[in-house]
Order: C-alpha cells, then structure tokens, then sequence
C-alpha cells in the first residue's frame, strides 16, 4: 500500500519474518524504513499489538525524515520507541479531553 507524509509517496509493505529487506545493520528487525527509497517494510507475523507498535514506530522514522527533521540515530531510535509505544494512549487521552472540553463549552454557552 502507499501512504503519502508531507507530498512524498511512501510505499509500505508486509514481508516474511525472514525477507532480507527487514534485516538492518545486520540485525533483524520487524520493521525497517528505508528513506532512500521510500519504502516501509513490516513482518507478517505479529501479534495486532506489536504491529500497531512498530507500524507507529516505522511511520514516526517517515514523518521524520518526510518533515527534514534529522536527530542522532540513538535519539532517533528511542523517540520511535517512544511513539510506537504510548502513541495509542496518547490519542486516547487526547480524545478523551477534547470530549470534555466541548462538553464543558456547551454548558457554558446554555
């Protein structure tokens, strides 16, 4: 499938666990960004929490490098790490508290 992050057309794919496109200095991976292609390669055989993880994980690398943002890989690395893991919570937070802020909008304006 393709998505596209800020014009540019990224093509994301799901592998076998053991397609060398999701081994990465020479670890293998369940998932790889590569952004000289622009291509996302996720393994096939993932429970649905581990593959929302590092769906989130892959696409954070692409919104990165889509946005002209370059951090040193260490911190690049952990920051993916970071949103693959609490990015769910994060959204669900953010919803419940914009649910409550109009709530209370509302009351206020009657």
């Amino acid at each position: 499938m393709c998505v596209r992050i800020n014009g540019l057309k990224w093509n994301v794919r799901f592998v076998d666990e053991d397609d060398k496109k999701l081994v990465f200095d020479d670890e293998e991976s369940l998932g790889v960004t590569y952004f000289s292609e622009l291509e996302i390669f996720l393994s096939n055989r993932m429970s649905d929490e581990l593959c929302k993880q590092t769906i989130a994980h892959e696409l954070t690398h692409a919104f990165l490098f889509s946005y002209g943002v370059h951090l040193p890989t260490d911190n690049e690395e952990a920051f993916c790490d970071f949103v693959g893991a609490y990015l769910s919570g994060i959204y669900k937070l953010t919803n419940k508290i914009i649910k409550d802020f109009k709530r209370c909008k509302e009351v206020k304006q009657q």
